[in-house]
């Protein structure tokens, strides 16, 4: 009798891999998973050379993990049991306290200092061109660092206040840490619980701090229009811990008439296009949202800013920058935004060629410590 429930079971076991095994068959590939905004692994090709190198194993294997049937519940499965047994986190994010949820991030120690050295030598060679040229490296704090309350009990995170205290070493008074001021104001929205990103709201208190440094007088929060454009906004730490219980973020707007009626020119590897606006509707309708500031993150932007006052600005940056930017169009008469993960040109012939008087970094901790980019600021 008990042989016989033992074949049933086990038969039944294999029915179910066959039935998983002829769905996966049938259904067409995803090329791209919307949840976690990537491409997806296709079939990897069948050579000598692949199997020999082990490049097909893996890639198989990748590929089967990507298109397995109803992968996103799958994925969501995994996760609720995670937090229903207690867990912390899931590999890849924390669960916080009230909502939040915090990618789990390392610092490349060495890559940090490589880069500290590639910025410094870049600001060297500007000041060969031009010792007037303003400079300013801005170097945000994750939200891991400002609300390390609502972070798991001992959860592991880099240590940024190391980061940015080295920083301070490296570049001095050209340094801007908004850490004060962000938890000053830590109790308003100026992180997302969602995403890897500051909100609009936190990137304007830098942008207030980074002007007052300057010299310049700062836009108040009343000269700006603020508007709600998306309030189902799960963002990429979402992405990486589908199934957590959280509410959506929101994503605002702040302009002005200034800001409203500025457009943009985006230059890319195969084509240049041009926007009426520094917001891309078209992004609202798809899970990345936070692309809708600067049309996502491209190799070459150029604004037309407001100023008149013969002040051209280049913004060496990552994406922490693309809802900061709209704030600075009425300082500077041209305002262009860079990205060295796609552009490959020579920085220090375009400061030269373009009459640039100021130069932005503007990166969060993270990214400016690991980004293997940085190393294209060398070029001459």
């Amino acid at each position: 009798m008990k042989n016989k429930k033992a074949a049933i079971t086990s038969g039944g076991f294999v029915m179910i891999l066959v039935c998983l095994l002829l769905f996966c068959i049938i259904i067409p590939d995803k090329q791209f998973s919307d949840n976690e905004n990537r491409q997806l692994q296709q079939m990897p090709k069948l050579t000598a050379s692949n199997v020999a190198s082990g490049d097909y194993m893996k890639n198989f294997e990748s590929y089967a993990s990507d298109n397995i049937i109803a992968r996103d519940e799958w994925v969501k499965v995994k996760n609720i049991t995670d937090m229903v047994s207690g867990k912390k986190d899931n590999g890849s994010a924390y669960f916080g306290k009230d909502g939040y949820l915090f990618p789990i991030d390392n610092i490349d120690e060495m890559q940090f200092q490589k880069n500290l050295a590639y910025v410094k030598t870049f600001i060297d060679k500007t000041d060969k061109i031009n010792k007037n040229i303003n400079i300013s490296v801005i170097i945000a704090p994750t939200s891991e660092e400002i609300y390390k309350d609502k972070m798991p009990e001992n959860a592991p995170a880099p240590n940024q206040w190391k980061i940015l205290k080295e920083s301070r070493d490296c570049f001095g008074e050209m340094l801007i840490n908004p850490t004060g001021i962000l938890s000053q104001h830590k109790r308003e929205y100026i992180y997302y619980k969602t995403d890897h990103h500051w909100t609009t709201l936190g990137a304007y208190y830098t942008y207030k701090m980074w002007a007052e440094q300057n010299g310049l007088k700062p836009l108040k929060k009343e000269d700006f229009n603020v508007e709600v454009v998306s309030k189902d906004f799960y963002g990429t730490t979402y992405s990486k811990a589908a199934g957590f219980k959280t509410k959506p973020d929101y994503i605002e707007k702040f302009t002005n008439s200034a800001i409203e009626h500025t457009g943009m020119k985006i230059e890319k590897v195969t084509q240049t296009k041009s926007l009426p606006s520094l917001f891309d509707k078209k992004y609202l309708k798809t899970k990345d949202k936070y692309s809708y500031f600067l049309s996502s993150n491209n190799p070459m932007t150029t604004i037309s800013g407001t100023a008149k006052n013969g002040h051209n600005i280049l913004v060496i940056k990552d994406s922490y920058a693309n809802c900061f930017v709209p704030f600075i169009t009425g300082h500077f008469d041209h305002i262009y935004v860079t990205d060295l993960r796609y552009y490959k040109q020579s920085l220090t012939q375009f400061v030269k060629e373009n009459k640039i008087t100021d130069i932005m970094f503007l990166y969060n901790v993270v990214q400016f410590s690991n980004d293997r980019n940085m190393v294209y600021l060398l070029k001459d």
